[in-house]
């Protein structure tokens, strides 16, 4: 668990500095991009799921529903935002 872990911490720290090397290559138009945003909305919403991911695993019971959904919402955030990113990259 704590490898993985710290997989996914390195992982949010890259997006987190990505888009701000992104936002600072091209203030302008970063700054006024609601994909942009949207990113960022996601990656935060990713940090408060990642809270409740860590917190379900600690006190849940094997089989936890709590765990189960909050590992499908990191999952299909993590898509979201590999998408979004795309769509970044083609708008700019």
């Amino acid at each position: 668990m704590k490898s993985a872990h710290s997989v996914v911490i390195s992982s949010i720290a890259f997006i987190v500095v990505s888009g701000l090397l992104m936002a600072g290559a091209d203030v302008e138009t970063y700054l006024a991009s609601p994909t942009f945003w949207t990113k960022i909305a996601l990656a935060a919403i990713l940090l408060v799921n990642g809270g409740v991911l860590a917190r379900a695993g600690r006190t849940a019971a094997t089989g936890s529903r709590r765990l189960a959904v909050a590992s499908v919402v990191s999952a299909i955030l993590w898509l979201v935002i590999v998408y979004v990113s795309n769509w970044l990259r083609v708008a700019a």
